[in-house]
């Protein structure tokens, strides 16, 4: 089984990129700043130790545009596509959400992160 952690990347009207990794704001850098997201990454050692392939996938630090990383993520067919949000880019999310189940309908999607586990029927 293939598992993507992944994390688009989402740029702002101003050109900055959103991290929305580490905390519960979102924060949005004009110069290239990389939070590591040190919960996944943990999950991905952990996954990758028990036996699973493990596509680790941060659009932000590998300097993506959103259309490489989409490409990209559509290109490795992923089982499980794994995300972190919050509340500021969840409209983001859903939108994004729906068009990769267009583009990858037999892959889960599990959203992970503050709002997704306080109002979770908003995303299922």
């Amino acid at each position: 089984m293939k598992i993507s952690i992944s994390y688009p990347p989402i740029i702002n009207s101003d050109g900055q990129k959103a991290m929305v990794s580490q905390n519960r704001n979102v924060q949005f850098f004009k110069r290239p700043t990389y939070l590591l997201p040190v919960i996944q990454g943990q999950a991905a050692t952990w996954l990758r130790d028990m036996g699973y392939e493990i596509f680790w996938d941060d659009g932000n630090s590998q300097l993506k545009s959103f259309d490489q990383w989409y490409r990209g993520l559509v290109t490795e067919n992923p089982d499980v596509v794994v995300f972190e949000s919050t509340t500021p880019v969840m409209k983001f999310y859903w939108n994004l959400i729906k068009k990769l189940k267009s583009d990858l309908p037999q892959s889960i999607v599990i959203m992970t992160g503050y709002h997704s586990m306080r109002k979770p029927e908003e995303t299922l």
